[in-house]
């Protein structure tokens, strides 16, 4: 089996959850190799003024320094919410204009609309030409392109006017539930995102047990955690130094066909083990490579142990700090404000076998959380794969006593959103074994949840 895996929190990270454990986690939003700045390209971002209500789009690296400073005055944050415009002549122009009846600025690529305002005396002035757009043809953007919304809070009459411009229609038709106007397509944008304000992704060559992976004192960041298994001590490389083109003989190449690493990477990451033998397949062992990972689980090795499991984790601090000192815990909710917490990742199962009927594989997310008043601790999962049947769930956790809180990918889980992904079922005998989904690596299992402040 092997996933990539990542955690976006889209949230001011000031402040943050201690959440302490990521199983399937890796990241998101992964921006076109021209999202760098280069002049032909701007780069808008949304602003939200949390004491008016107002939204501004800010392009000028020079303003948006200055709004981030609070030079414009208290309550301007970002959205997180970004489209990729141009500085191009053969665009149409974007002009800016200010009233400071409202205290609010309106943007337009129209250009009837901006002469009309720029020669009337309707309390719009003119600023500049902010950057330039592509327009929609027949009420659509060219294929490629993200339609900008246009939307209005309809407050002319409290001389409060405000226009907002979104790229997602989610938010669109919220904002119309709460009686803005939809006023159609205003640009056609070369891309649109919403950009996390923190992310973290699990990637390491780190391979420990469990309370090594899990314990602050020694571990920050990401971690692959060996649950009630040998330690794997050995790392094997595939090909032998100082050049790297000769194969080491002791690297046992068919641990990438069991987990379907080679296909995905085109070379073999590093294998830990906690044997140097030529069958690995009688023992677990990890393969790791960059945000990849190849896991293998022989559940004979856990002894007595009723559960066992390899779990690449993202460990968070939760240590109070010291007076005077940065708070580096994570607390997505800390404020009144709405966020999200994403989990994305890919996964293919490659083998998976079942000892006897009793016997079972599956994985899912899981995501710890720790109360920082109370202390209290309850777990978070998404049931991703596995023989058993899916199933929504409240139980204890066998080991630590801890709530566990579980749901499905479906289309309508019990909590949080679904926003891409299945559950995979898979039957298995003793000696063979399939999923639902078999996909090739290029197109892998693609599941992605976001959770939400109720």
């Amino acid at each position: 089996m092997f996933y990539r895996c990542s955690i976006v929190i889209p949230s001011p990270l000031r402040r943050c959850i201690n959440a302490v454990c990521l199983t399937l986690c890796g990241i998101v939003l992964p921006l076109p190799a021209y999202a760098f700045p280069f002049p032909f390209y701007a780069t808008v971002y949304e602003y939200l003024n949390e004491k008016t209500g107002h939204y501004v789009l800010l392009s000028d690296s020079n303003e948006i320094a200055g709004v981030d400073a609070g030079a414009a005055g208290a309550g301007w944050r970002r959205t997180g919410y970004i489209f990729e415009a141009y500085h191009d002549s053969s665009r149409a122009d974007v002009c800016r204009f200010y009233a400071s009846g409202p205290n609010s600025h309106f943007f337009t690529a129209d250009a009837a609309e901006c002469n009309t305002l720029r020669n009337s005396n309707s309390g719009w002035i003119f600023e500049k030409i902010d950057f330039t757009v592509g327009v929609p043809r027949n009420g659509s953007c060219e294929p490629g392109q993200s339609p900008i919304y246009r939307l209005y809070n309809n407050r002319w009459m409290f001389n409060d006017s405000n226009h907002r411009f979104t790229s997602d229609a989610v938010i669109r038709d919220q904002m119309l539930v709460k009686g803005w106007v939809d006023e159609g397509i205003a640009f056609c944008a070369n891309y649109s995102a919403l950009v996390p304000a923190s992310s973290f992704l699990v990637e390491t060559e780190k391979v420990q047990a469990k309370t090594v992976c899990e314990n602050e004192s020694v571990n920050l960041g990401p971690c692959v955690a060996l649950y009630q298994l040998p330690e794997m001590p050995n790392v094997i490389q595939p090909f032998l130094p100082p050049w790297y083109v000769d194969q080491n003989p002791v690297y046992d190449f068919g641990t990438d066909q069991i987990t379907g690493f080679l296909d995905l990477m085109r070379w073999s990451g590093n294998l830990h083990s906690s044997q140097l033998t030529a069958n690995f397949e009688t023992h677990s062992f990890v393969k790791t490579g960059y945000d990849t990972f190849g896991i293998y689980v022989n559940s004979y090795e856990r002894g007595t142990f009723a559960y066992t499991s390899i779990n690449p984790l993202y460990q968070f601090t939760t240590t109070p700090p010291l007076p005077g000192a940065q708070d580096l815990r994570v607390f997505p909710w800390h404020d009144e404000r709405p966020h999200d917490v994403v989990v994305s990742f890919k996964l293919e199962v490659r083998t998976i076998r079942r000892a006897n009927p009793e016997s079972h594989a599956y994985g899912h997310p899981t995501l710890q959380f720790i109360d920082a008043k109370s202390h209290r601790h309850f777990y978070f999962t998404l049931q991703t794969y596995g023989t058993v049947a899916p199933g929504d769930s409240l139980t204890l956790d066998a080991s630590t006593g801890r709530p566990i809180v579980s749901t499905v990918f479906r289309s309508n889980p019990a909590f949080g959103t679904r926003l891409s992904g299945d559950f995979i079922p898979c039957t298995a005998t003793a000696v063979s074994g399939s999923c639902a989904v078999q996909l090739q690596p290029t197109s892998s299992s693609a599941l992605t949840a976001q959770i939400s402040r109720a």
